[in-house]
């Protein structure tokens, strides 16, 4: 039998579409707004990159940062990214993140959030310091139920 995941992973490679095309559509389906990656503030990442934002009343501006490839890995690159989003009053939200980018942004003080109730919805947002409230409030408001995070 056929999981539910292999079932994606086939859709996907049948597309013949590039991932990062693919995730962009799925992004605005669900109605969030697409960063141009090609603007010159994201410089630092690959125009294949794929982020978009989400905002609540109430709640600050989140950032899903769903698919980014820097331009020059290990460069700090992402670190800037979040001081610069902490700046301005945005927050990141990391999507499904690579189990060595998990180990990384947890040991930054990050925590996981999972919501969703199906194969389709659920996620695994990785949520910064101090802002689990509003991670939780947001994913409440978008109708997504916390399935497991931190207090």
């Amino acid at each position: 039998m056929i999981s539910d995941l292999e079932k994606a992973i086939e859709a996907c490679l049948a597309d013949g579409r590039p991932i990062s095309e693919q995730l962009r559509e799925a992004e605005q389906r669900r109605g969030f707004v697409l960063a141009d990656m090609r603007l010159p503030r994201w410089q630092e990442w690959s125009p294949d990159s794929v982020v978009s934002s989400v905002n609540a009343p109430g709640l600050p501006m989140f950032l899903r940062l769903v698919l980014i490839i820097a331009e020059k890995p290990g460069t700090g690159a992402f670190t800037r990214l979040v001081a610069n989003m902490n700046r301005v009053g945005l927050v990141p939200l990391v999507l499904d993140p690579t189990e060595e980018f998990y180990a990384m942004l947890h040991r930054r003080g990050w925590r996981e959030l999972l919501i969703g109730e199906t194969f389709e919805d659920r996620e695994c947002w990785m949520v910064p310091p101090g802002h689990m409230a509003h991670a939780k409030a947001l994913a409440k408001h978008l109708n997504l139920l916390a399935i497991k995070g931190a207090p």
